[in-house]
C-alpha cells in the first residue's frame, strides 16, 4: 500500500544502522512508494512520534489505476521520482534542505483537505 500522511509526525528508522532514525516524515509527505515501484520489502520502518493520520491506498487499486490511465500514470510515476529524487538531494546534503514554496505548501494542504472530505 501507498500512504499520504494526512497529520502527525513520523521517524523513519533503518535497522542496518541499529533503528537510527535518519528522516521525519511530515503530513503531505508519502509512505511506502518504495516498496510499491520495486514490489520489495520496505527499506525502513517508519513511527508516528505523536497522534497521526494517513490515507491508505491499496497496492491493487493503485495498479489497476495505473494500468488503465496511462495519463494518470505518467503524473504518478513522475511525481514519485522527484520525491525520491527530494529524499536523496535531502540525505545527502541535509544543511542544503530548502523550504517548500509557499504554493506547493497549499496545494499540499486543499489535497489532504480534499482527502478529509472523501473527495
Amino acid at each position: 500500500s501507498l500512504y499520504i500522511v494526512l497529520g502527525g509526525v513520523f521517524t523513519v528508522n533503518l535497522a542496518i544502522l541499529q533503528n537510527q532514525s535518519v528522516a521525519h516524515v511530515l503530513p503531505g509527505d508519502i509512505l511506502g512508494e518504495m516498496s510499491f515501484v520495486d514490489e520489495r520489502p520496505p527499506s525502513a520502518t517508519v513511527q508516528a512520534k505523536e497522534d497521526a493520520e494517513v490515507f491508505r491506498i491499496y497496492s491493487q487499486v493503485l495498479s489497476e489505476k495505473l494500468e488503465n490511465d496511462f495519463a494518470f500514470a505518467s503524473r504518478f510515476f513522475r511525481g514519485t521520482c522527484v520525491v525520491l529524487a527530494d529524499r536523496l538531494r535531502d540525505t545527502l546534503n541535509p544543511q542544503n534542505t530548502p523550504q517548500m514554496p509557499t504554493s506547493s505548501q497549499s496545494r499540499i494542504e486543499n489535497i489532504i483537505s480534499r482527502i478529509r472530505r472523501g473527495q
